[in-house]
């Protein structure tokens, strides 16, 4: 598997790489202002957060779903044509496998192997789950995108801008449920940012979602899992998958990896809060 990836990893710089010289750091927005690299260039260093939970958290049940999969949505196209729900997959397996090796979690996932899941089934696993909290993974695509061949006579859409990730949740419930939701999609945006992972300015996203802090969004969509679920849940929006230089980070496994730990201090921060 590691070889794999590294394997994946050069295909993927190779692929990429005229779009990394073409970039000129003085003009662009993701160089701060000593020139030091932002997410996603490379350069920019992740910093995984270390996990503390305290003694008596126990092992709660958290319900990791990859978004789309379901009969007939397949999501969007990435900036090599490859279907978004097979990112969402991965991720969601990547990231259950995290969780359960720090053995502070049960993890339910909603999407198994490449079978497509219904919404609907998926509510009914998260119910019998007695899971506490929910995360779903998707990438996002973002307006601005031009054709590209990234073989010849195959023709995707790339992004050069519009990076960063986003989390999503829904604010039309109250009480208990409603503070659960907040405080998971802040703690979850906070932590990213923490990471070096940059929020997404949501300029595409108005009439959809309505800015909270920055990388969170209240949805206006009355999307499905972020409204039907009886305990808290979020949307993470990893990145946007049509842009060449977060599609090169995001298939680096160390990445992955600082995505996953940070997700999982905003899971035992969520679940502490209280406390």
């Amino acid at each position: 598997m590691q070889r794999l990836n590294t394997v994946l990893v050069c295909l993927t710089a190779l692929a990429l790489a005229p779009f990394a010289q073409a970039q000129n750091p003085a003009q662009s927005p993701d160089f701060a202002h000593n020139n030091t690299p932002i997410w996603p260039l490379s350069g920019t260093v992740l910093t995984a957060p270390e996990l503390q939970a305290p003694e008596d958290f126990g092992k709660p049940v958290i319900f990791v779903n990859a978004g789309h999969g379901a009969p007939r949505n397949s999501g969007s196209l990435s900036l090599f044509c490859t279907w978004e729900m097979d990112h969402n997959l991965r991720v969601q397996d990547e990231l259950a496998e995290h969780l359960e090796q720090t053995g502070l979690f049960t993890v339910v996932r909603g999407r198994h192997s490449e079978h497509r899941t219904s919404y609907a089934s998926r509510l009914e696993s998260l119910a019998a789950s007695s899971a506490v909290l929910m995360v779903e993974l998707h990438a996002d695509v973002r307006e601005g995108g031009t054709l590209w061949e990234p073989t010849p006579g195959v023709e995707c859409v790339r992004n050069l801008g519009k990076t960063g990730f986003s989390v999503l949740f829904n604010d039309s419930a109250t009480g208990a449920l409603l503070e659960g939701r907040t405080t998971l999609a802040r703690a979850v945006s906070a932590g990213l940012r923490d990471a070096g992972f940059r929020p997404y300015h949501g300029s595409d996203y108005e009439g959809a979602y309505q800015a909270d802090i920055p990388g969170v969004w209240r949805d206006r969509r009355g999307l499905m899992m972020l409204r039907r679920p009886e305990i808290p849940s979020v949307i993470i929006e990893t990145h946007n998958h049509q842009n060449p230089d977060e599609v090169a980070r995001w298939a680096e496994p160390a990445t992955r990896q600082a995505f996953y730990a940070t997700v999982a201090t905003a899971l035992v921060s969520t679940l502490t809060a209280d406390n």
